[in-house]
């Protein structure tokens, strides 16, 4: 127990204190239409109205909460042994507020009432409210998603609480998948295998992301590399707008680590998909995308056609000459390709040779990636089907609105603790991978169960009596209120 829980610690409470406790809660629950009455009369506005009437249901079921765990707690002292050294405040932060409640401490044990429901020592943040922090940092900064919990809860939840959680599970996601790569490539096991398939498409690009200056020597490179892969079985049709088609079973793998690394770990998550017999991998040239693509055993590398398109008109301005130059590119006619770069490149000065230099050198390092794959009658695919090209798109959606806007500088190791939960994100398994990983356990509802008798005895054994008797108002003869009050309250009043 830590030196401030100890100054926290107070006095036992009585069954007669609890009991007038929870009775001062029933109270209070009758009183809230009384008080949205009053509401209805003081506020000027619906917007106000429902905000307040908000923030009384979340104020009023967190102290429900609050009073039924503590009444949990002198349930459980009569099962524990161990001699009781006080009470300590506990508080969790959650999605409707703050939840604070006293617990007992036990000599050999510690906190009972914190074991048998699962909450882990030193953690403020509820698990619900933890997964909304995560899950919306993906996709706005530390600082909006700090103000925007901040208004939902009613609390002050700082960017720092939300930057220390992307840090805490993107740190644990790191390490998971080192872990995951040790023992396929470093202990030789089994990789996973998912559904078998005909053609997997994989492509690669890397982002290059704005770095902090903070640590960073003078001669460090003032921008890092981001490495995204997106795989995906093929095309499907979107329906509306007609002709439209979208990426089938897409799946995204990003990360700041090595080529080596992250083409093992491109492996090993495309491999828990699929079990593919060939597969098409697509770049700009990039070592980490060929890297990638020994890693799968590609059985073509194709040029990114972006990047091919990109790179012809950088350098050719004579558009009779660029034509020439793709449609000799997507053909595989290398020779020839050469050919009418070289003349071309003779009639130029200065640097505009220069640039047609620059491009014959980029087309020969990827000559084995040039000619378009829909061109050479491979097994399974079509002339007519859909070419390579979505990463540029998808690096947009995954990649550039969450790093690249509003100037924002990063860490090479908090951008890739980002990543590997945007990851987790954009493949749509975050939510279940943050609760896998919880520390927050199941709660023990053996024990649970068998307290919750007395602590439900402490409610009233007659409601409709209990209620009459602090409302007057359900007595009597009929009347608009009487029925309004008794149907808040759950009864059924005779005529």
């Amino acid at each position: 127990m830590s030196n401030r829980e100890r100054g926290l610690m107070v006095k036992g409470t009585t069954n007669g204190s609890r009991q007038k406790a929870v009775e001062r809660l029933l109270t209070r629950i009758l009183q809230v239409p009384y008080r949205l009455l009053d509401l209805l009369e003081a506020v000027k506005d619906l917007r106000t109205l429902e905000e307040r009437t908000y923030r009384l249901i979340a104020e009023v079921t967190c102290d429900a909460l609050g009073i039924l765990l503590e009444a949990l707690d002198d349930q459980f002292r009569a099962e524990v042994q161990a001699p009781c050294e006080g009470k300590a405040v506990r508080t969790l932060v959650g999605v409707v507020g703050e939840i604070r409640f006293q617990r007992r401490f036990y000599r050999g044990l510690g906190f009972v009432l914190d074991e048998r429901m699962g909450i882990p020592g030193r953690s403020r943040i509820s698990p619900w409210l933890r997964e909304w922090a995560v899950e919306m940092a993906t996709e706005a900064s530390y600082r909006t998603v700090a103000r925007w919990l901040s208004r939902w809860t009613g609390q002050s939840i700082s960017h720092q609480t939300v930057w220390n959680e992307v840090q805490t599970w993107g740190e644990q996601r790191i390490q998971e998948q080192a872990r995951e790569r040790e023992r396929v490539f470093g202990e030789g096991r089994p990789a996973p295998e998912g559904q078998p398939i005909a053609w997997l498409h994989v492509e690669g690009d890397g982002v290059a992301i704005a770095l902090q200056k903070r640590g960073r020597q003078p001669d460090d490179p003032r921008r890092g590399e981001l490495k995204v892969a997106i795989a995906y079985e093929g095309w499907e049709d979107e329906g509306r707008p007609a002709k439209r088609r979208r990426l089938k079973h897409k799946i995204a793998v990003l990360g700041m680590e090595d080529s080596q690394a992250f083409a093992e770990r491109t492996r090993l998550a495309v491999g828990r998909h699929w079990s593919w017999e060939q597969v098409l991998v697509s770049g700009d040239g990039a070592a980490f995308v060929k890297t990638m693509a020994e890693e799968l055993e590609a059985s073509w590398y194709q040029l990114s056609r972006y990047h091919l398109r990109k790179a012809i008109h950088e350098a050719i301005h004579d558009a009779s000459v660029a034509r020439t130059v793709w449609d000799l590119a997507n053909s595989g006619q290398t020779e020839k390709l050469f050919e009418v770069l070289e003349a071309y490149q003779a009639a130029l000065r200065g640097k505009a040779r220069n640039k047609v230099a620059k491009l014959i050198g980029y087309l020969k390092a990827n000559e084995d990636g040039l000619a378009d794959y829909r061109q050479r009658g491979l097994k399974g695919i079509r002339a007519d089907q859909p070419g390579i090209g979505s990463i540029e798109s998808s690096n947009e959606q995954i990649v550039c609105n969450r790093y690249k806007k509003l100037g924002r500088a990063w860490s090479v190791a908090g951008a890739d603790r980002l990543a590997r939960l945007i990851e987790l994100q954009h493949n749509g398994e975050l939510a279940a991978w943050l609760r896998a990983h919880s520390p927050f356990q199941a709660i023990d509802t053996t024990a649970v169960h068998r307290a919750l008798p007395p602590v439900r005895a402490l409610l009233p054994d007659d409601p409709e009596a209990w209620l009459r008797a602090r409302l007057p108002a359900l007595s009597g003869p009929a009347n608009p209120t009487r029925h309004a009050l008794a149907g808040l309250a759950g009864l059924r009043l005779s005529a």
